[in-house]
């Protein structure tokens, strides 16, 4: 077994939370000893022990007394700092004596970002990074973005017939999709911390917007685009998520100085769901990240008046807004289609 077979378990292990964990990364970890797995982790969320602290915990679970002998894949670089609720990981490895610590990217965040690399080296620990890279990257892609730019990460979602239509002429839209791509947009919605609506959505379906996975039912901070003409105290957004979560928004300062206002409240993973105007203006001004695009139904015809750029005037196919999909699957007879429209990069290279 190789780095990338222990490391491609680690990017499991980080990717199986279903709750959103930011303002936190998504971290796993695995400690192999003798090219057998002895413990693994992975990040809870925060206030939980970092994926590291994790791992250890199960190993001494399995036995493992003395981790001299052991390496420690780690999906992100372990952090240094102390200004966040847990203790740093990088005195607990230097201090259990790792022989070696393998890691896939280094942290974005300008309080770590290769310092934790540096003091494990000091200490004369054997450090490789950039195992997996671009994979450990893409489960991450909401925190890197949040690092770097200071804007919450957006992600689309659209349900559109297969003729591109996200309802009929007459404002109808339930049910474009079946109860399998229903259930898929709760999961999608449980990686965000916040849902954007516009207010004809709202005054349209009435909408609850709130995540609701198994037994679970977890409140979202919800931005509605514009006023609803009905009072919040009466709409089942407001009932499901819970007044102090609702945020009522103009964008008469345009969408990006919008956005970083949103950011600075909190709104950090913001899924765009309801109407094709809604979303027709964060695809023009090239805002969206992310794209899940569920197609069902049939062929409905009609003008189109519920699609997405239906009032951008007419355009030339040389200036299409590009989205190339990465992942394509069938959820019953529906098609889900799912690609990035930004990627964020961060170092996987100690320097």
């Amino acid at each position: 077994m190789n780095a990338d077979f222990f490391m491609s378990r680690a990017l499991k292990l980080a990717d199986s939370p279903e709750d959103c964990l930011l303002p936190n990364p998504r971290v796993g970890a695995v400690i192999v000893r003798d090219q057998k797995i002895v413990g693994e982790g992975f990040h809870r969320g925060p206030g939980f022990p970092h994926a590291e602290i994790e791992a250890i915990k199960n190993a001494e679970k399995r036995g493992v007394r003395k981790f001299d002998r052991c390496e420690i894949y780690v999906t992100l670089e372990p952090c240094c700092h102390l200004k966040k609720r847990t203790p740093p990981c990088v005195p607990v490895l230097i201090e259990k004596k790792f022989k070696r610590v393998i890691v896939a990217n280094l942290d974005p965040n300008p309080l770590v970002s290769g310092k934790g690399i540096q003091e494990l080296k000091k200490a004369g620990v054997s450090v490789n990074v950039g195992t997996l890279a671009f994979e450990a990257m893409k489960i991450n892609q909401d925190y890197i973005k949040n690092q770097q730019t200071k804007l919450p990460y957006i992600t689309l979602k659209i349900a559109t017939t297969f003729d591109g239509k996200m309802a009929d002429d007459f404002g109808k839209s339930k049910w474009i999709t079946t109860e399998e791509s229903r259930a898929e947009v709760q999961k999608i919605r449980a990686r965000a911390n916040a849902i954007g609506v516009g207010r004809n959505t709202i005054d349209r379906d009435n909408p609850s917007l709130n995540v609701r996975l198994s037994k679970k039912s977890l409140q979202r901070i919800i931005v509605i685009f514009g006023r609803p003409s009905k009072p919040l105290n009466r709409l089942k957004v407001t009932r499901k998520n819970g007044s102090e979560n609702i945020h009522v928004v103009e964008t008469k300062k345009g969408l990006q100085k919008t956005l970083r206002s949103l950011f600075d409240q909190g709104i950090l993973h913001l899924m765009i769901e309801g109407g094709s105007k809604l979303a027709s203006e964060f695809l023009r001004e090239g805002l969206i990240d992310q794209i899940h695009l569920f197609q069902g139904k049939g062929f409905l015809g009609g003008k189109g008046r519920y699609s997405i750029g239906s009032h951008w005037g007419l355009m030339r196919l040389e200036k299409s807004i590009k989205f190339s999909p990465e992942n394509v699957r069938l959820l019953g007879s529906d098609v889900l289609i799912q690609g990035f429209t930004h990627v964020y990069r961060t170092h996987s290279k100690s320097r």
